[in-house]
């Protein structure tokens, strides 16, 4: 099984923005780009801005210490998992957002 890990981050954490940002480590591959292609479906519906890495990429950059990442979930999930996590996500935010708007 591929192991996945996704983070939020950016404006939305702070209540502010109009998308929510995604950041989604793993490896590359056919997994990959199947993953890609049914997010940017959940795209079309929802405010997403998705930035995918390589553990590797991730590692030399520091990306998720350096802009404060927020773990999706405490351990590694597979593909559709991460799929389900980023649509509860991104929905309940709209929800959040929509009932008690940030003035």
């Amino acid at each position: 099984m591929e192991q996945l890990s996704a983070y939020m981050f950016g404006s939305a954490l702070r209540g502010i923005g109009e998308d929510i940002d995604i950041l989604v480590v793993g490896p590359g591959g056919e997994a990959l780009l199947q993953l890609k292609r049914e997010l940017q479906a959940a795209g079309e519906f929802l405010p997403l801005h998705i930035l995918y890495m390589l553990p590797s990429e991730e590692r030399r950059t520091d990306f998720v210490a350096r802009e404060k990442c927020v773990p999706t979930r405490a351990s590694d999930g597979c593909r559709q998992e991460l799929i389900s996590r980023v649509h509860l996500i991104a929905w309940s935010l709209l929800v959040s957002l929509a009932c008690h708007p940030f003035e």
